[in-house]
Formats: C-alpha cells, structure tokens, sequence
C-alpha cells in the first residue's frame, strides 16, 4: 500500500466517526472525505462536515510538484445549510484559500566568438506566484449525502489578488489588483455512516 493511500486511510480514521447523528431540528449532523477542485475550496483531497445546527466547513487542498517546480493550495470556507432532503442540499458559502507555486530554472550563457561557443555564466531564477482568494457564494449537492457518496457545484464570486516575486540578480515583487471573478468548483465527497 502506497504511502499516500495509508495517510489518507489513517486521516479517516482519525477524524471521522463511523455513524452519523440526527439532531433535535432532523438535521444531520456528517462527516465526509472526498475530492475538490476550486479557487475556494481548494485543488486536492476535502474533509467536509455539517452540524446538526445548519452550519458545516470544509477544509481541502493539495501539494504536487518535482525538484524544480512546485504547487500547492489550500481552501477554508464556511457552509449554511439553507434547504435539504435525503437527496440534496442547497447552502451559501464564504471562505479563503491560498494557491501557490514555485519555479526554478538555470540558464547558462554563452557567447560566440571566434567560431566557437565560450562558457560565460550561469542565471538562475526562482519564481514564486501567490494568489489569495476571499469569496461567497451559493452551492448545491446531490446524491445520497444520508447513504454515503454525494457531488456538489458551487458559484463563489471571489476576490483574487496575486503576490508575484522574481529573483534573478536581484529581488523583484509585484501585487496585482484585486479581481472579482465567479469561479465555479466541484466537490466529490463520501459521508461516512
């Protein structure tokens, strides 16, 4: 078993029961773990719960990359149940996320001269490109939330502002202007009984 698999068994295990509960409102209260792909919520695995009280959050986000280059994000955002049945759940949604990557690269210069190439340096450059996302929205699940699997679509407007910085020979940052721009995302979660 990979390792990635076993993390992720042992994070089920750690945060989620294995029955759900009914509060006083019939609201129930669930735990689930799925995927996600949103500016708001995040790119990568999800951890999404729902109290018997109408309110829940889910927390998601990913990390890939190699030696040279990296991604990596993370989503936080608040879920106000406004309507449900045993099939579907209509919420609002407010939240963060942080979406960040990293880039190395190596140049080598030379220079013709003479009918040959000559070694004349080496530049090397790392790039790293931020981006904070703030946003609200409305969302819509479908499925079998109560027996386990459950899909959902959401459409925050969202804020977006990006922190750029560039090093080369020297240190060179920039801050883009804030946007506001409806990003649609999709959740896949399993609710755990």
């Amino acid at each position: 078993m990979g390792r990635g698999m076993g993390l992720m068994l042992c994070l089920g295990f750690l945060l989620v029961p294995l029955q759900n509960i009914y509060g006083e409102e019939g609201i129930l209260s669930q735990k689930g773990l799925g995927l996600t792909a949103g500016a708001l919520s995040g790119i990568g695995l999800a951890y999404r719960q729902h109290f018997e009280n109408r309110w829940g959050f889910q927390i998601g986000g990913g990390i890939w990359g190699n030696n040279r280059d990296l991604d990596f994000n993370m989503g936080l955002v608040a879920l106000r149940t406004f309507d449900r049945s045993k099939s579907s759940r209509f919420y609002g949604m407010g939240g963060v996320a942080y979406h960040g990557s990293r880039e190395k690269h190596q140049t080598i210069v030379y220079e013709f001269v003479d009918s040959t190439y000559t070694y004349l340096t080496t530049q090397n450059f790392l790039n790293h490109l931020n981006t904070l996302f703030l946003g609200v929205g409305i969302g819509m699940e479908i499925g079998q939330p109560v027996k386990g699997i459950s899909g959902s679509f959401e459409l925050p407007f969202v804020f977006q502002r990006e922190f750029n910085k560039f090093w080369r020979d020297d240190e060179i940052s920039t801050w883009s202007d804030w946007k506001i721009v409806p990003i649609p995302s999709v959740n896949l979660i399993y609710y755990f009984r």
